[in-house]
């Protein structure tokens, strides 16, 4: 769709504004909602009376208010809409596929959203939308493919009509695109690149079909580069996504009036407070639950790091213990030597001096002796 430039208000895509007076019922009174409310902290609490009155938009990634719009069941063209951008070809989905009954499952998640659609072209599309990006994305990743490909595989074996062999040409890739709200570290390092595709290649140029296609988009990223600069519909849908700014809102519809409709569903939530707080409640207990099981991850691998460090401490100390063990017993052998030495240099003293007195002795006896023979008359022998 081309880029569209008309006149707009944020009236016109969030509704008619009302006061924060209208909702002091949640502030001060005594329902369970509004004790509920009066929990949350004060950016949640503003963050939420900033959308009833008509000044701010909401976080679309949230879970409730994301399948609200894209929901694989209801708005598949919506979502195929969506997916084309991110994609950058047209497609279209030939249905929703159930997330029951797959094989790899985790005790807790740290996703959002997760979609799986399988398009026309019989591709096995996976969306996730993650709001801290998981530890280990490749792997994970690889594992998630992998279940996906057995999936196809499985499904395509038990429709091979009995007595026709079985044919890998009939396999379909399988597509995975992680949208992450706050990316992890592998990925902030190549910042400002926020789009992460990968590539299957040969370093042949052997052309072998590689049935894995997977695409990591970095949200907080393309935010901090692209800033308000929509220039294309991927940029127009990824800000759509990730941003609530009231400004880059009405910059939005005004560039691609198109989203003013899915904001104005988004809006319809104003309109049963109870129900909104209910579901922030739902919200921020699944993100806390999150958040807490990625800070176990990561103190898990901090722990690992640790005892990493701590085996290697443990070895040097035990090498530098062997080096000071060998120092102190050359040091000893060196002690005992010079001890010795000491001993002997001493005993050569004692002769040096012994043969001294001696050398004394016959020197004083030859004096006397010549003495005598001189008063005798006797010349001493030269």
């Amino acid at each position: 769709m081309a880029k569209e430039t008309t006149t707009q208000t944020l009236r016109s895509a969030l509704g008619a504004p009302t006061t924060a007076e209208d909702y002091t019922w949640l502030l001060n009174g005594n329902t369970e909602e509004s004790l509920r409310f009066q929990q949350f902290s004060p950016t949640i609490q503003n963050e939420i009376l900033s959308f009833l009155t008509g000044n701010k938009g909401l976080k679309i990634l949230y879970n409730s208010f994301f399948q609200h719009i894209f929901n694989e069941y209801t708005q598949q063209e919506r979502l195929a809409d969506l997916l084309s951008a991110l994609l950058g070809q047209k497609v279209k989905i030939k249905s929703a596929i159930p997330r029951e009954g797959l094989q790899i499952s985790e005790s807790g998640s740290l996703v959002i959203m997760d979609i799986l659609v399988e398009l026309e072209n019989g591709t096995l599309l996976n969306l996730e939308i993650q709001k801290i990006g998981y530890l280990f994305p490749g792997e994970r990743t690889s594992c998630y493919s992998a279940d996906l490909i057995m999936r196809q595989y499985s499904r395509i074996r038990s429709q091979t009509p009995p007595g026709k062999s079985f044919n890998y040409h009939s396999m379909n890739p399988v597509q995975i695109i992680i949208l992450m709200e706050n990316s992890s570290k592998e990925f902030k390092d190549v910042a400002p690149q926020y789009i992460h595709e990968k590539l299957n290649v040969y370093t042949s140029g052997a052309q072998v079909t590689d049935l894995t296609k997977v695409t990591y988009i970095s949200l907080d990223t393309f935010k901090e580069v692209v800033h308000n600069n929509i220039d294309n519909e991927l940029h127009a849908w990824l800000t759509f996504l990730c941003n609530d700014d009231p400004a880059i809102i009405l910059k939005l519809i005004t560039l691609y009036p198109k989203f003013i409709p899915l904001y104005q569903e988004i809006a319809k939530f104003r309109k049963d407070p109870k129900e909104l707080i209910n579901m922030y409640s739902s919200i921020l207990a699944e993100m806390d639950h999150n958040t807490e099981l990625y800070m176990i991850e990561e103190m898990g691998e901090e722990i690992k790091g640790l005892s990493s460090e701590i085996k290697t401490l443990t070895s040097m100390k035990e090498s530098l213990t062997a080096e000071k063990e060998s120092l102190t017993a050359e040091k000893e052998s060196l002690t005992a030597e010079k001890e010795s030495l000491t001993a002997e240099k001493e005993s050569l003293t004692a002769e040096k001096e012994s043969l001294t007195a001696e050398n004394e002795s016959l020197t004083a006896e030859n004096e006397s002796l010549k003495a005598l023979l001189n008063a005798h008359g006797i010349s001493y022998p030269a």
